[in-house]
């Protein structure tokens, strides 16, 4: 329960940060969209319009009503609810998070059981070697070499767009989530190395190897599930990065997601758009952040009460 309420707490924090941004940002943003020229008619309508007129704490209680009821505002330059926009454009962004934490916790689980189980041998070495390299080469370049090799030579994915009903959608989701895993998977690889090495010196390890059970019982039951808990806690808390390289992965294989929606919105000066999108993203972490915490509990019994 304690871990719920401090999801809620924190929605409450992430609200407050979205609604902030666009009162005490630099510069006046009604003069952003209208110009130093704009008439005094004109500014006090956009400031209406953007919800700015009267006192900050009047517009803070405004705001959360809305937000509560699924007023996020409207769009400037297309006169579109902000909530139609996140609406049209969240399916890509969710299914490529998704997919990408599926990918990296099947791969980053044997991969770090490999690595417990021979931590010097030549598979090890190999990892480093390539793990390091992986995390020091940028996102986006990483990106845009996927595109070359398997979108442009090889045809084996396509180069653009998206398709948002199943199968379709995985075609165009496979390698952008590869590539987003490139960064993820040697750090969740190594910490459930980690975890998995802790394990091995429990004594109900001990036991299990004289009872002589299964070698798949013994791997899931003994090693994986009371180790898995630290890379499903650090998976929930890197979500926020996940997002942010979602936008830049998006922009690279052009797909209309939500990320592209808050790069065209903050070109435009589309003020309402930035706000409901950075609060829709701070949701989503608190979110993803609460159910990890409550997959963790129920995987590892030592993770114990409410923390």
């Amino acid at each position: 329960m304690r871990i719920v309420v401090r999801g809620i707490a924190v929605s409450f924090i992430v609200a407050t940060v979205a609604f902030s941004v666009l009162r005490f940002a630099p510069g006046d943003p009604v003069l952003a969209i209208l110009g130093d020229q704009a008439s005094p008619i004109a500014a006090e309508e956009m400031r209406e319009k953007l919800g700015l007129d009267g006192n900050v704490l009047t517009q803070y209680v405004h705001f959360l009503g809305d937000a509560v009821r699924g007023d996020l505002g409207t769009s400037i330059t297309s006169g579109t609810p902000v909530v139609r926009i996140i609406g049209d454009s969240i399916t890509p962004t969710l299914s490529l998070i998704l997919l990408t934490a599926l990918f990296a916790l099947v791969l980053s689980v044997p991969l770090g059981l490999r690595l417990a189980l021979a931590p010097d041998g030549l598979f090890s070495k190999v990892f480093r070697v390539v793990s390091s390299f992986s995390l020091a080469t940028p996102g986006f370049f990483l990106g845009l070499l996927a595109l070359l090799l398997f979108a442009i030579r090889w045809k084996v994915a396509p180069i653009a767009g998206f398709e948002p009903t199943l199968p379709g959608a995985l075609a165009y989701l496979w390698l952008p989530a590869l590539v987003i895993c490139a960064q993820l998977i040697p750090i969740l690889a190594r910490v459930f190395r980690s975890s998995v090495l802790r394990t091995l010196d429990e004594e109900f390890v001990e036991a299990a190897i004289v009872r002589g059970v299964s070698r798949r019982r013994f791997y899931w039951h003994y090693l994986v599930r009371p180790s898995i808990a630290p890379t499903i806690a650090l998976l929930g808390y890197v979500t926020g990065q996940l997002l942010g390289a979602s936008v830049m992965i998006e922009m690279v294989f052009s797909m209309p997601g939500i990320g592209t929606r808050l790069v065209r919105a903050v070109t435009t000066r589309d003020y309402p758009t930035v706000q409901g999108i950075l609060l829709i993203f701070g949701v989503l972490v608190v979110l993803i952040t609460t159910l990890s915490e409550l997959s963790i509990k129920r995987l590892d019994p030592r993770a114990g009460g409410d923390r």
